[in-house]
């Protein structure tokens, strides 16, 4: 999957891992092939990954997920 920015420089894994959403967040990995280890460009997360961002804000479901090896 090619990273598909916002505007602003943010992938849309980051964004999903920013707002919690699960969901997205393993719809993107495991249908897609998001690569969860890029880092952004935008403003509110500047060259941070959608790990990193889970951890700050406390996305605790999330933040397991995307600690679990991912299977190409």
């Amino acid at each position: 999957m090619d990273a598909q920015r916002t505007e602003d420089g943010a992938t849309a894994v980051a964004l999903a891992a920013l707002k919690g959403n699960l969901g997205v967040v393993r719809m993107l990995v495991e249908q897609h092939g998001a690569d969860t280890r890029l880092t952004t460009t935008a403003r509110v997360a500047e060259g941070e990954d959608a790990l990193a961002i889970a951890v700050f804000q406390e996305h605790d479901d999330v933040v397991s997920y995307l600690k679990k090896p991912q299977v190409p």
